[in-house]
């Protein structure tokens, strides 16, 4: 028998907010937004690890930015696949306080732009 030893290797521990800040500082100094655009910010519903920090600093970073952000479930069938539902999973999120600021573009019409036919 052979003792086997292994160490995982550490990670620096990120801060996700201050992750999304930058980032999105590098995107807008990179792109033809200009201030007093409307700029969607997709939410979804899957588990991510400091979700509500996340999209808050987003939204903070953007309104400074001069932009006017909107938050936009991007949650499928979560929240009974309906507008209100999702606006409550978002809620259930811990984005209640920001949308009362913000506001959420959920609606689940559709529009048909084309058609297939196989066979």
């Amino acid at each position: 028998m052979l003792r086997i030893e292994r160490t995982a290797p550490t990670q620096e521990a990120i801060d996700p907010a201050r992750q999304a800040s930058s980032e999105l500082k590098k995107l807008l100094d990179n792109s033809d937004i200009r201030p007093g655009q409307r700029i969607g910010i997709l939410v979804g519903s899957r588990g991510i690890a400091g979700l509500r920090e996340i999209i808050t600093t987003v939204v903070d970073s953007l309104i400074q930015a001069g932009l006017k952000p909107a938050l936009i479930p991007a949650m499928g069938s979560h929240g009974g696949a309906t507008s209100a539902g999702q606006t409550e999973v978002l809620k259930n999120l811990g984005l209640d306080e920001l949308l009362k600021t913000v506001p959420c573009l959920n609606t689940m019409d559709t529009e048909i732009i084309g058609t297939f036919c196989s066979g």
